[in-house]
């Protein structure tokens, strides 16, 4: 399994398993997102993820990414949400389906 930021591959556990919550997205503004997901607390990450950790900054943290969910024959697009980042507990981060604004694009269609 892979997840890309940017094009750049996340290293993930080997153990790495990522559970969808379906939601359909006509009777939810919400959409599909994933239970909660710990990433390993490597500098690779912290890098690519805009450094979750760093106390002291100059600039706003963006906690949501772009993201890419690959395996196989099978991908997903999608934003990564980051919750917190610390050495001992990992990165923990939920990833969401794009297709949660599907309502507010379709909301006003009548049938």
């Amino acid at each position: 399994m892979e997840l890309l930021i940017n094009g750049k591959q996340l290293e993930l556990p080997a153990d790495f398993v990522i559970e969808m919550e379906e939601t359909n997205p006509f009777f939810s503004e919400k959409g599909s997102q994933s239970l909660p997901v710990k990433l390993p607390f490597s500098q690779y990450n912290l890098s690519l993820l805009d450094n979750p950790n760093r106390i002291a900054r100059t600039n706003k943290l963006d906690t949501e990414h772009d993201a890419v969910l690959r395996h196989g024959a099978f991908q997903r697009n999608g934003r990564l949400v980051i919750f917190s980042a610390s050495r001992d507990e990992g990165i923990s981060c939920t990833f969401y389906i794009d297709e949660g604004d599907f309502y507010t694009r379709a909301g006003g269609v009548k049938l």
